[in-house]
């Protein structure tokens, strides 16, 4: 008799766990209460390319990079309760640049280097503002440092007539690692104005382009963002 009380005992409550883990597995995790979800794009394209000349020699660069971070926001709070992003960043620079020397004798050098890394980061530094007077709303994405790694190679080779036995050709290659890269780009915030038909819904892309001492810069945000229903 005994045994078989425990045994019914210990049915009862194995099915009681049972309909406590279902009930549990119908809960959402987290509710999204009046809150923006969605996604931000964030891009920044630089570009730099010349020649330039003087009576010692001739310089030539060419550059490139690109740099993008997307922010995922699904309604997540952080313990002080502001908004939290899943943000993704990638970045890659290329660079080629050198020079010819002039003269009887002179050296022509060639570098390039190729870098290039991804971050993943859960942040708050992100914003999303409306004014409910005028319905104008901003949107500023956030951006991460991305650790880069690659390699940096050196050409340089000795040119025309050269007497001196102490002139050579020099190569070599070095592994770059940490190296840092971030938006490095005048800010852009995204602006627009809510359509009074769609008002829980925020979508537009904004692009700039800058002219820098360091090159061209072309920035671009993208934004899709829907907000949760009120309680």
């Amino acid at each position: 008799m005994r045994i078989a009380g425990l045994l019914t005992l210990l049915i009862l409550i194995i099915a009681v766990q049972s309909l406590v883990a279902a009930d549990s597995a119908r809960l959402p995790l987290a509710q999204c209460t009046d809150q923006w979800t969605g996604t931000i794009l964030y891009r920044v394209v630089a570009e730099r390319k010349g020649t330039a000349e003087n009576n010692v020699n001739i310089a030539h660069w060419d550059e490139y990079r690109f740099y993008e971070t997307k922010a995922e926001i699904d309604g997540s709070r952080n313990e002080q309760g502001a908004a939290i992003a899943k943000v993704r960043a990638m970045s890659e620079e290329k660079k080629e640049w050198g020079s010819r020397g002039k003269g009887v004798c002179y050296r022509e050098t060639d570098n390039s280097q190729a870098v290039q890394g991804t971050a993943n980061e859960t942040t708050s530094a992100f914003s999303i503002s409306f004014n409910p007077r005028t319905r104008e709303y901003s949107v500023l994405a956030p951006t991460l440092l991305v650790y880069a790694s690659g390699e940096l190679t050196v050409s340089s080779r000795v040119k025309g007539t050269c007497n001196n036995p102490y002139n050579k050709d020099r190569y070599q290659t070095t592994k770059l690692e940490r190296y840092q890269l971030s938006d490095d780009a005048p800010v852009l915030m995204g602006k627009g104005t809510i359509d009074p038909a769609k008002p829980n819904e925020l979508t537009g892309s904004e692009t700039v382009e800058h002219d820098t001492p360091k090159g061209k810069k072309t920035v671009t945000i993208k934004w899709d963002l829907r907000r949760c229903a009120k309680q």
